[in-house]
């Protein structure tokens, strides 16, 4: 599988390329994890793929479950 090319107007990508800051929480192979720059709720996080996607629909199918699947910490 390969990986969408980041796109210069996508401001997730900026943030997982560290254009812009952000307070990054995790970060994996496959995603990153940084909490939101105005939550509605302290400490709201917001986990998005390293490849670019516009939509949850997207995602490819090998993405899908780690962001679905029940981890063990």
């Amino acid at each position: 599988m390969t990986a969408a090319q980041p796109a210069a107007d996508c401001l997730f990508c900026r943030i997982i390329s560290g254009e812009v800051a952000a307070h990054v929480v995790l970060e994996s192979e496959v995603a990153v994890a940084f909490l939101d720059h105005r939550p509605v709720f302290k400490g709201h996080a917001i986990v998005v793929p390293r490849a670019h996607v516009v939509t949850l629909t997207d995602l490819p199918a090998p993405l899908v479950g780690p962001f679905f699947s029940e981890c063990s910490a």
